[in-house]
């Protein structure tokens, strides 16, 4: 099974949809660096959670974490005007709860569930259980609640976790409210952004905290082939 085929199994609608480049993109970096855990903020259909959990599978025999509340009220964003009533329609006809269950039994069906953990929080909640736990993944992909407050706290409180070495994949960087949030990012003097892509089908970055800029750059020069996916 591929990360292709998978995806095909998985829909896009209104409420999410990783695509191919950032699913495959995900899957190098846990299989090149050896990543042997990996947090998914903002699981939904599973569309981000699932490359990661193959990749675990396959090379790493770890573990993808995946945060999410699946809540309806706590799904609720509020700081995009232009989408609020399609947000709340989206919200209304849809039962998150039955949504986690679908997930739950697609990771089964497919071989998945031994290399991922679901923790049914939201994402404020999520990280005392990491910092309980000691658990210092290598990649963390932010794709949950897009409200300011929520996405800032979201990088500031996971980049204390985050391991050495690592990775975050940052969703939806051209969002107002988001794009604060990689400001913060960019203004950290320990993390480098390697690759950022912003077209029709994509739109995400990727920061790390690797020191070589020798590295990096052989790294950024990777990367580049994801976005024609």
């Amino acid at each position: 099974m591929t990360v292709s085929e998978l995806l095909d199994m998985i829909p896009v609608d209104f409420g999410g949809g990783s695509g191919l480049s950032k699913g495959e993109l995900m899957y190098y970096l846990i299989k090149k660096f050896h990543i042997t855990k990996s947090i998914d903020i903002g699981v939904y259909r599973g569309r981000s959670l699932v490359p990661q959990a193959l990749a675990h599978r396959e090379h790493t025999g770890g573990t993808v974490y995946g945060v999410d509340p699946y809540d309806n009220a706590l799904v609720m964003e509020k700081d995009n005007a232009k989408l609020r009533n399609q947000i709340k329609k989206f919200l209304k006809e849809n039962d998150f709860g039955k949504i986690y269950k679908s997930v739950k039994l697609f990771l089964k069906k497919n071989g998945l569930d031994d290399n991922t953990q679901l923790v049914r929080r939201p994402s404020y909640d999520a990280i005392n259980y990491f910092k309980k736990n000691n658990i210092s993944p290598r990649l963390i992909h932010i794709d949950g609640n897009h409200d300011i407050d929520i996405v800032i706290n979201d990088v500031n409180s996971y980049l204390e976790i985050l391991g050495k070495d690592g990775f975050i994949v940052i969703d939806d960087v051209s969002w107002t409210s988001v794009k604060l949030a990689t400001d913060i990012l960019q203004m950290n003097h320990d993390l480098s952004l390697v690759f950022c892509i912003v077209n029709s089908s994509n739109d995400y970055a990727v920061f790390t905290n690797i020191k070589s800029q020798k590295k990096n750059r052989k790294l950024a020069s990777k990367l580049i082939a994801f976005g024609q996916l």
